[in-house]
């Protein structure tokens, strides 16, 4: 489904959350510094990952 969505053409834009959350050395999980100890929703340092990742222009 996510590569479907990153690679389609039926958006305008997409904002790849998983993309801004992911590891350097393995995109498959998140980088530990961006979730909360549940390993899956996004921390204050997360949200701001996710936020710095919005193309402005997009908008």
């Amino acid at each position: 489904m996510n590569h479907w969505i990153r690679t389609s053409v039926a958006h305008d834009s997409v904002l790849d959350v998983a993309r801004a959350l992911a590891h350097p050395a393995d995109p498959a999980l998140p980088r530990a510094g961006y979730v909360l100890q549940d390993g899956l929703h996004p921390n204050e340092a997360g949200a701001h990952a996710i936020a710095s990742a919005v193309d402005l222009n997009a908008l």
